[in-house]
């Protein structure tokens, strides 16, 4: 799983879409691939990146971008309860 995690780094500049790094339509493009990448992972592992992810963009961690990070946190709670896990 780590071996993925670097590769997805080093593709972000690739990666941009229109709107850009920060933009919603990419965000949730990563946080798809980060879900999909932690439900490759055995249990505790999955656990622990899901829990970073959602730590990562929280409201309260982020309280200069506080509005965008709600919708990015909504976001996250999506794709993992679409990805039922």
């Amino acid at each position: 799983c780590q071996d993925t995690q670097r590769e997805r780094e080093r593709s972000v500049e690739n990666d941009k879409d229109e709107t850009g790094v920060f933009g919603l339509a990419h965000i949730k493009k990563k946080i798809e691939e980060a879900v999909a990448e932690a439900v490759e992972c055995d249990e505790a592992e999955r656990k622990q990146k899901i829990k970073e992810l959602r730590l990562r963009w929280h409201p309260d961690k982020n309280p200069v971008l506080q509005e965008f990070a709600t919708e990015v946190t909504k976001i996250i709670n999506e794709v993992i309860a679409s990805a039922g896990k």
